[in-house]
């Protein structure tokens, strides 16, 4: 198999690491799981997920707005269990999310766009703010990066082979 990359590009499996493209990508789609994350680290979970702090307020409005912003990361919480056992002999399971890394990556960018609306449908707010619409272009480049991008397809195909296998 010829190795279109640079070698640096490669892990010690000779398969491709995750780009960073795609690790902003990852980091941008786990900021309501990293808000909570960064709260309960300052103290401030102690009464409610909603003492996430001023930021928490500016992006999510309400409560059930940043619990179903939390829910749009399990997609790349399954993504990062799936890259984390990236290794020969990885079970079929492992393999499979691997190669569909993408397709879960823009089911949670689909997520993100919906968690805009929420408040919306639940009558929280009358209009979709400015941060709404910017997250909601963020991600749709996220998604034209996704789907438009040579390395991500390669990266999802690349698995390592098992011990033995060639």
């Amino acid at each position: 198999m010829s190795r279109p990359y640079d070698l640096n590009e490669y892990d010690w499996h000779m398969c491709l690491k995750v780009g960073a493209g795609r690790w902003v990508v990852i980091r941008y789609l786990m900021r309501p799981f990293l808000m909570i994350l960064a709260a309960r680290g300052m103290g401030r979970m102690a009464a409610s997920p909603a003492a996430a702090g001023p930021v928490q307020h500016i992006l999510y409005p309400d409560s059930i707005s940043l619990w179903v912003g939390i829910l749009t990361t399990f997609p790349v919480i399954l993504f990062n269990s799936a890259w984390s056992r990236r290794s020969p002999g990885a079970i079929a399971g492992v393999q499979t999310l691997w190669k569909n890394s993408a397709r879960l990556l823009a089911s949670a960018s689909h997520l993100n766009i919906a968690a805009v609306f929420v408040p919306l449908v639940r009558g929280v707010s009358t209009e979709i703010p400015v941060i709404g619409r910017v997250q909601v272009g963020i991600v749709a480049a996220i998604m034209v990066y996704l789907f438009v991008s040579r390395r991500v397809r390669d990266t999802c195909a690349d698995f390592p082979a098992a011990a033995g296998a060639g």
